[in-house]
């Protein structure tokens, strides 16, 4: 499972970096949140031993909009804060990101 997150994240986070600037961030993040959103609710389904296939699929998407995401988020953070700013925002955004 664990591979499962990491693999996909690792391998498409350097896509989504530049596909979140060139594009309009806020709609890269909506797109990527709600397209977690159902995954998460597709994991519900996972009841028995026998669709365990499907947690793995699952989290593998999970980890590729995941990327997209965060690559969104970190785009958006000098906007939001301006010059001035930027370091403290960004150390709020990283220290606040594992809570």
């Amino acid at each position: 499972m664990l591979v499962a997150r990491l693999v996909p994240f690792t391998l498409f986070a350097p896509l989504a970096e530049p596909l979140s600037i060139a594009g309009r961030v806020a709609t890269v993040m909506i797109v990527a949140d709600l397209a977690r959103a159902v995954v998460a609710l597709a994991l519900l389904f996972v009841h028995v031993p026998k669709i365990c296939g499907f947690a793995y699929l699952c989290t593998v998407l999970l980890a590729l909009f995941t990327a997209f995401f965060e690559a969104a988020k970190n785009a958006a953070v000098p906007n939001i804060t301006g010059d001035s700013d930027l370091l403290a925002g960004t150390a709020l955004m990283w220290s606040s990101r594992f809570l």
